[in-house]
């Protein structure tokens, strides 16, 4: 079982086409105490696994040593931990640090949010990073963390988009290999600066935002199909229409046959893809080791 544990709202950053400052206010942090009881309450109640959740989660400021040293104390309870969505200019060395020395107790997959492959737009939109940047921070996680995966968003048609542009980010998302992108067309939301700005014409964004998935199931297709055959440990967490679903430690959906129950870490063989969801048969539960409390102020 999964359970989500929020320890931060709001956000002070004012992307040029984002409403959430204006709905969320200011950026707030939970003290990470009172979060990390809530984590050992949620232990205590068979929960295998910790999403920490935020709408800003990477300036987390509740913890001495940030979004890092919260997610180390998590491991150091022994939770499974997981990062929810978070910002590349708040994604450094010490929390990649922290992933590789917990990792895969600590999951190997970060949601690193893109939304446009060309510095002008990135610019233009708010955001506080470079292609360089995110370009360099994925690379190093590749390095660092064993089984590292990739998730991202991107934005189809942002306002001033040129189709130079767009290449430039059908060409960055190739280079980066992410497992799974996620597509949004984008919107103007009122009272937002990107509201103002010469649109791109909404055939265009449609057309852009078709473009963007077929390489999103492309590159997708070309990370899961070699997983055939290959044995992987899969959380279980729900059941649907009598077949049991969970997660692979670098977030690959699995649809499992064979004797499992919710709250089961199993061994599954993977026999075949279907869209982005691998199925497999459940070959053993896993053993887990004793959870030890360990020291967390």
């Amino acid at each position: 079982m999964r359970a989500f544990v929020k320890v931060q709202d709001g956000c002070n950053a004012g992307c040029a086409y984002c409403i959430i400052p204006r709905l969320r206010g200011r950026e707030r942090h939970r003290e990470h105490q009172s979060a990390l009881q809530e984590a050992e309450a949620l232990l205590a109640s068979g929960v295998q696994e910790i999403v920490l959740t935020g709408v800003r989660l990477g300036s987390y400021r509740g913890h001495p040593q940030g979004i890092a040293g919260l997610v180390e104390a998590l491991a150091r309870l022994g939770a499974k931990v997981r990062l929810s969505s978070i910002e590349p200019e708040d994604t450094g060395e010490a929390l990649l640090q922290a992933i590789r020395r917990f990792a895969p107790q600590v999951r190997p997959h970060l949601h690193l949010s893109l939304q446009t492959g060309a510095d002008r737009l990135l610019a233009l939109m708010g955001r506080r990073y470079t292609k360089a940047y995110y370009r360099d921070l994925v690379e190093r996680a590749y390095d660092l963390i064993p089984g590292f995966a990739l998730t991202t968003d991107v934005i189809a048609g942002l306002p001033t988009e040129t189709e130079a542009e767009h290449q430039e980010t059908l060409a960055f998302l190739e280079a980066l290999r992410p497992s799974r992108v996620h597509v949004f067309t984008y919107t103007p939301r009122p009272k937002t600066r990107a509201a103002s700005l010469p649109q791109v014409p909404i055939e265009v964004r449609k057309r852009r935002n078709h473009e963007l998935a077929a390489l999103a199931r492309r590159l997708a297709e070309e990370r899961m199909h070699p997983m055939q055959g290959q044995r992987v440990e899969v959380l279980v967490e729900s059941f649907r229409g009598g077949l049991a679903y969970g997660h692979t430690p670098d977030y690959y959906e699995v649809e499992l046959s064979g004797a499992a129950r919710v709250g089961q870490t199993v061994w599954v063989r993977v026999e075949g893809v279907e869209g982005y969801t691998l199925k497999g048969r459940v070959e053993a539960v896993k053993e887990e080791p004793a959870r030890l409390l360990l020291p967390v102020g």
